[in-house]
């Protein structure tokens, strides 16, 4: 790293430009060999003296507790979800798994919602798990979160994701954890996962299409929600269907199986 750059950085800290944390979470990004393809885009912000920008980029490091981390979406740093902290994620949670004693095959169920990279970062997710030998099904669009659930017990899933951020705002992304019981990571796996997303350097990835190819990555879709639709219809406790009810999905996951399981319960209107 450039000894000016270091300067520049001293001297916005001094200055009261970058937050607390930020000039170490800078450096950080700036001399790690593993993240050397955002070396140009951070020197190019820091000679602009785009300040603002980099603080929120690197201002602190979005956790992962229990459930995941959640957070704006960014092009790079630590306070933002982006490639980078979607595949430490996918890394940690594939390292730890092995940890527990799952030296060989196992698998992992993906699964995204609506949101802006929600498709692109469920990929990368699939790539990193994949390279670290595991056996992979990707949804082909968006699903529900409790589909996800069911998909890591119907298959037989070590662990599930959900790329997504829940209620947070749109601008918001996220990754959200599940292990082999269909529900969200919780002591003592959620710590052992955080220790491993803490200590990624290189993650390794392989390439998507060549995955699929070759199986490793399987698309599942409509198998696995003509199977979780029935699932929910049996839970229904009233025959009554004459009711007139008006539903939206307000452009979420909701479209991929509420109007499937509400005309498989025999509603119609």
């Amino acid at each position: 790293m450039s000894s000016d750059l270091l300067k520049l950085i001293d001297q916005a800290a001094e200055l009261g430009k970058l937050t607390a944390d930020s000039p170490t979470n800078l450096k950080l990004w700036l001399t790690r060999e593993c993240l050397a393809q955002y070396r140009p885009r951070i020197t190019e912000l820091i000679q602009a003296g785009e300040w603002q920008k980099l603080n929120e980029m690197f201002w602190t490091a979005i956790p992962f507790g229990t459930g995941g981390r959640r957070g704006p979406m960014g092009e790079m740093g630590p306070a933002t979800i982006n490639d980078r902290t979607i595949a430490e994620s996918a890394h940690g949670m594939a390292v730890y798994l092995r940890s527990t004693g799952c030296v060989s095959g196992g698998s992992a169920v993906i699964a995204h919602d609506t949101r802006n990279n929600s498709a692109h970062f469920a990929r990368i997710t699939a790539c990193t798990m994949v390279a670290h030998g595991l056996k992979v099904f990707l949804f082909d669009g968006c699903r529900s979160t409790p589909e996800l659930s069911y998909a890591v017990r119907k298959l037989g899933c070590n662990v599930g994701v959900v790329i997504s951020a829940s209620h947070n705002p749109p601008v918001d992304n996220g990754f959200k954890a599940y292990w082999n019981n269909g529900a969200q990571v919780i002591p003592p796996h959620d710590k052992g996962i955080v220790r491993e997303v803490e200590k990624a350097d290189v993650i390794p990835t392989v390439n998507f299409a060549a995955a699929v190819a070759d199986g490793r990555i399987q698309i599942v879709g409509s198998d696995i929600d003509q199977e979780y639709i029935a699932e929910v219809v049996k839970l229904s406790e009233s025959r009554e269907r004459s009711i007139s009810a008006v539903y939206t999905p307000l452009h979420g996951v909701g479209e991929s199986n509420v109007y499937a399981a509400i005309k498989s319960a025999g509603f119609q209107h």
